[in-house]
C-alpha cells in the first residue's frame, strides 16, 4: 500500500522545465545548481514547492531541471528577485555558457495535471553524498484529438507503476502553449526497481505510448531534489 497518495488538484499550479546539454565541468554546474536551490530554501520564497535536477544515465551530458510553483506569478517574482539576479550576475562572469537548451518546449511552461507520492521522496544533493534514486522521464507529443485519452492512459500507467513497487513518486504535466504536449517523471529508489516497474507496467505503458505521435524517454539520476510540503499545506 502506498505511504501517501495525493492527486494534485490545487490549480493553478505552475510548472517549469528545461532540458539542456551540459557544456562545462559537471561538478561546476552542479555547484551552481545547489547555489540556486539554496535561494529557493529561503523563507522569502514561499511559492516554490518542488525543485528537481536530473542527470542522464545513458547520456551523461543531458540534464533536466523541473520545478513546481504555487503560480506563474510566484515564479516570475523570483526571477526578478535581488538574490536570483545576483546569482545570474555571478554566473555570467564565467567564460561560456553552462549548458545549451535543447529540443522543443525547452524552456517550457507547464500545468501540473496530477501526482502520486507513494513514499517519502529522498531530498538533498548528490554533491553532499545523498543517494536520491533514479527517474524515468518522458516528453510526449500526442496525436491531435488524443489529449483526453492520453491523460486517462497516463493515469493507468501510473497505477501500474505504483502496483509494481519500488517507485517513490510520479508526476505528469501538460504544456500551457501546446495542449498536445505532456511531460512526466517517475522516481524510483534504484535502477533495478525502475526496470522491474517498467516491466510490470509494460502493457499499460504500451497503451499510453500508443497515443504518441512523437516521444522521447530516458533514464536519469536524481541529482538534486528539494520539496516543501509545509509551504503547500500553509493557508
Amino acid at each position: 500500500m502506498p505511504a501517501a497518495s495525493s492527486p494534485h488538484r490545487d490549480a493553478p499550479l505552475f510548472g517549469v522545465q528545461g532540458i539542456s546539454r551540459v557544456l562545462r565541468d559537471p561538478e561546476e554546474v552542479g555547484k551552481h545548481e545547489r547555489a540556486y536551490d539554496a535561494l529557493l530554501q529561503r523563507d522569502d520564497c514561499p511559492g516554490m514547492y518542488w525543485n528537481l535536477y536530473l542527470k542522464g544515465i545513458d547520456d551523461p551530458q543531458s540534464s533536466i531541471h523541473m520545478q513546481v510553483w504555487a503560480s506563474q506569478q510566484h515564479s516570475e517574482a523570483f526571477g526578478v528577485s535581488p538574490g536570483f539576479q545576483a546569482l545570474r550576475q555571478e554566473l555570467s562572469t564565467a567564460p561560456g555558457p553552462r549548458g545549451l537548451m535543447v529540443g522543443p518546449l525547452s524552456p517550457g511552461y507547464w500545468r501540473p495535471l496530477f501526482e502520486e507520492v507513494l513514499q517519502a521522496e529522498p531530498t538533498g544533493c548528490e554533491l553532499d553524498g545523498d543517494e536520491l534514486g533514479v527517474a524515468l522521464h518522458g516528453l510526449t507529443f500526442v496525436r491531435p484529438g488524443s489529449e483526453r485519452a492520453y491523460v486517462a492512459a497516463e493515469r493507468e500507467a501510473m497505477a501500474a507503476f505504483a502496483a509494481a513497487g519500488g517507485i517513490y513518486a510520479m508526476r505528469c504535466f501538460q504544456n500551457l502553449g501546446n495542449p498536445g504536449a505532456f511531460t512526466w517523471v517517475r522516481h524510483a529508489r534504484d535502477p533495478e526497481a525502475l526496470d522491474a516497474a517498467r516491466a510490470a507496467a509494460s502493457e499499460a505503458e504500451q497503451g499510453r505510448a500508443g497515443l504518441a505521435a512523437e516521444e522521447t524517454v530516458a533514464r536519469y539520476r536524481v541529482w538534486l531534489l528539494s520539496t516543501w510540503p509545509e509551504r503547500r499545506a500553509a493557508p
